[in-house]
């Protein structure tokens, strides 16, 4: 499983960004998955959207 971080910069203050970040419930079961549902930022926007994907480890208690 994977969960999808997400650091959403916003360069509004010249040079110095402030960050929000948000964590996602580990639902993703591949990396391609939870790379596609990172969301992508458009051309000419001035938020910079930063994902990672986080493999988790097994949880032994859900076997």
């Amino acid at each position: 499983m994977f969960t999808l971080v997400l650091v959403i910069g916003l360069y509004s203050s010249g040079l110095n960004p402030s960050g929000v970040t948000s964590q996602k419930i580990p639902d993703y079961k591949t990396y391609d998955e939870c790379q596609s549902a990172a969301p992508k930022a458009k051309r000419g926007e001035t938020i910079t959207i930063l994902s990672y994907c986080i493999p988790q480890p097994a949880d032994k208690t859900k076997a």
